[in-house]
């Protein structure tokens, strides 16, 4: 179906930026999705036993320390829950990066192409993303130091009263912004970390508040939506866990109340990872009109089309 292409290369203001951000999901959402969901099949098949390993671990803890019975020996499951969190950790991170660059990826791809009619072929931004996975790996290395850095400063900053709780999250939506434009300035003209850390920090700072406002309402918006998906399965966890505990003919580690809890962080784990790679597209398109206004490339371009083939 053929449909105007959401054109982000112009100077937006802040408004403007959010309704165009809208109107891109709006359009996009069904051929992002299919992709996503093709190259997360595996991941999400691991995160399903990751979080067994968890829940399993977790409930077999609270069955152990005697709350209806004897105290038993639950070191098992400890070490069972601690080791299925790190794995989940290492693979929130790892899964996290690549639908980063797959947002990145594809925001590149659509605004390389001119057809509007076809989907958007996901083996296209799966090569795109491949052939920039080596600098991605570095890229989100930098990252996890640089939100190390502003873990740091954020207990600094928080001795002071109020005003340090303003200046932390202002610093950590600055932060955001800079990682997503960097991101999407590395992938889709071709720089090296530190070369897109840099284009990113110029841009970034050159429209601050720009920046930081939107990401802080993104955060917002989409951080309300994730609720709303996941308060029905919440509520249905939430009463299995309830009666699981106060009931002793229900045991923590029934197969039920395990599967069901289970399923519950697998979707929102599905659903934080899917809402993330969605939130991307803003910082991707924030990118986009911070650089256009900068160069004015895009508009240079199609100055010099006009005319051409008449």
């Amino acid at each position: 179906m053929q449909h105007d292409k959401v054109e982000f290369r112009q100077k937006l203001d802040f408004g403007q930026l959010i309704s165009y951000f809208f109107d891109f999901v709006k359009v996009n959402w069904k051929d992002f999705s299919n992709i996503f969901l093709r190259y997360n099949g595996w991941f999400m098949l691991i995160f399903i036993g990751l979080s067994y390993l968890m829940v399993s671990g977790y409930f077999g803890i609270i069955s152990g320390i005697g709350i209806y019975t004897e105290n038993n020996n639950t070191d098992s499951y400890a070490a069972m829950a601690g080791f299925g969190v790190i794995l989940y950790l290492l693979m929130l991170l790892l899964v996290g990066a690549v639908n980063y660059g797959l947002s990145s990826a594809y925001m590149s791809v659509y605004f390389n192409r001119d057809n509007t009619e076809t989907p958007i072929d996901g083996k296209e931004v799966w090569r795109l993303l491949k052939k920039r996975s080596g600098s991605l790996a570095v890229f989100m290395i930098l990252l996890v130091l640089l939100f190390i850095g502003w873990f740091i400063l954020f207990v600094i900053v928080n001795f002071i009263p109020v005003l340090g709780f303003f200046v932390g999250y202002a610093i950590l939506f600055m932060l955001v912004a800079w990682a997503g434009v960097s991101c999407m300035a590395m992938i889709h003209e071709d720089l090296g970390p530190a070369d897109a850390l840099g284009v990113g920090w110029n841009l970034v700072v050159s429209s601050f508040w720009k920046c930081v406002g939107i990401n802080f309402v993104m955060g917002l918006i989409i951080g309300f939506l994730r609720i709303a998906i996941l308060s029905i399965p919440m509520i249905i966890a939430g009463v299995v866990f309830y009666h699981a505990v106060n009931e002793q003919s229900a045991q923590m580690t029934d197969s039920i109340v395990t599967i069901i809890w289970t399923l519950f962080l697998s979707i929102a784990t599905l659903v934080s990872i899917y809402a993330q790679a969605i939130s991307q597209f803003m910082n991707a398109g924030l990118y986009l009109s911070l650089q256009e206004t900068k160069t004015n490339t895009f508009l240079r371009t199609k100055i010099e089309q006009i005319g051409v083939g008449e």
